[in-house]
């Protein structure tokens, strides 16, 4: 999975839908399986991890998922 900020975002408008459908295992799987990809690869874009959660904590249809504990383990700098 590349880094790239267009994918990145593609990533989170998919796991907004799967939010938005209440299949919230589903935006979550996507959203680490985005997170530990963008980790692994932190050498060669190391502010990709960083876009991440900002596109996931900007994202209005991830709102729901904010109160779920593994949004911490993505958001660990949220509220």
């Amino acid at each position: 999975m590349a880094a790239e900020s267009s994918e990145i975002e593609d990533h989170v408008h998919v796991a907004d839908v799967y939010a938005f459908r209440g299949m919230k295992d589903e935006a979550f799987a996507l959203l680490l399986e985005t997170h530990n990809a963008l980790e692994r690869n932190k050498d060669q874009r190391p502010f990709a991890p960083v876009y991440l959660q900002e596109e996931m904590r900007t994202s209005p249809f991830l709102k729901p998922l904010h109160d779920d504990p593994r949004w911490s383990v993505l958001n660990p700098s949220s509220d």
